[in-house]
């Protein structure tokens, strides 16, 4: 006689809980780290068109021996350069100073990186980071800050880091 032996397939409730739980432990983990991501990978671009204005001001250098077309009469500087096109202008606003405190006289400049406004980030205000570039040309490199820091080390008389909240990448 033959018995009729149904076989079950798929799933018990008590396996996909488990599934379930190890992803929403992966989730967890994964997507701060995603956002902390997104967050250097803006920085990284803000860091790379600064660097393309870095060469521009070099070039411009080169061929007008100042930073920012100082008149042989007074000293004072004329006009800035224009900075280089960005590619990240969604996100970051890219400017050229004269470095009035650092050099000045047309020898030394300062590129400021100042998050767009209408950027955001992330919709999640505690991630939603926004992080301020600074390059002095005078030989202190990049700087990076918050937005006190920034304002701060703009104005700073003494030191590009005199500004709380900046510091050396």
């Amino acid at each position: 006689m033959l018995k009729n032996k149904t076989q079950q397939s798929g799933f018990t409730l008590i396996e996909l809980m488990i599934v379930i739980g190890i992803v929403a432990i992966l989730a967890a983990i994964a997507y701060p780290t995603y956002q902390n991501f997104i967050i250097r990978s803006h920085i990284e671009s803000a860091r790379g068109e600064m660097m393309d204005n870095i060469k521009m001001m070099e070039e411009f250098y080169t061929k007008n021996r100042t930073m920012c077309g100082k008149t042989e009469t007074d000293g004072t500087c004329s006009a800035m350069p224009t900075p280089v096109a960005s590619t990240a202008a969604d996100t970051y606003k890219i400017s050229i100073k004269p470095d009035k405190f650092n050099g000045g006289g047309g020898n030394s400049y300062i590129i400021a990186s100042e998050p767009n406004n209408e950027a955001k980030f992330s919709e999640n205000t505690k991630t939603n980071k926004q992080v301020y570039l600074l390059y002095y040309s005078n030989g202190s490199g990049f700087v990076k800050c918050t937005k006190a820091g920034f304002e701060a080390a703009l104005n700073a008389a003494s030191s590009p880091n005199a500004g709380d909240g900046c510091s050396i990448m």
